[in-house]
């Protein structure tokens, strides 16, 4: 996926004010350069992956990068967070419940979540084991305190004639 296709895609979750956000599951960052993309500058994005290498390679024009090491379904080194942006990284949970659970204890109230993930409901193996269509996002939102989420965006996916989707949703 190219940078202005990640930007377009989340952009409209992303509030246009000055605050502290978490890509999680980060690998490559090309989310992460478009949150960069979006908020404004002096912003901070922590980017975090249980593989960060790929990470160390990215340049922001606008925000203050900070690394993590660290795998989403454990406790993780964060501050309180005014967003959270999880792309293509929850169909890697086979029970996204609990993960969705550590994550938000992170998000401030009023904190925004935004989810990007595959519109299907069979796997795709390996890419997609676990997805996570909107119905089930839903679902998964109200259970952990999450305000309904509403589509922010979609684009076609490389698989069959799936899409990908973006969603917001605020804590509390």
């Amino acid at each position: 996926m190219e940078i202005t296709v990640a930007t377009s895609l989340i952009q409209g979750g992303i509030p246009a004010e000055k605050s502290t956000w978490a890509d999680i599951g980060a690998g490559t960052g090309i989310f992460t350069l478009a949150l960069d993309a979006i908020l404004p500058a002096d912003s901070t994005i922590i980017a975090l992956d249980k593989s960060p290498h790929p990470l160390y390679y990215l340049h922001l024009q606008k925000c203050k990068l900070k690394i993590e090491e660290g795998d989403f379904s454990q406790p993780l080194n964060l501050p309180l967070l005014d967003g959270i942006l999880m792309a293509n990284a929850l169909h890697y949970a086979k029970n996204p419940l609990p993960i969705l659970q550590n994550l938000i204890q992170y998000l401030r109230p009023g904190g925004q979540f935004v989810l990007v993930e595959y519109e299907r409901e069979s796997p795709i193996i390996p890419w997609v084991p676990f997805p996570v269509p909107q119905a089930q996002f839903r679902q998964l939102a109200n259970k952990v305190g999450l305000s309904a989420p509403h589509l922010i965006g979609n684009i076609p996916s490389v698989y069959n004639q799936d899409q990908i989707y973006a969603a917001a949703c605020q804590l509390g």
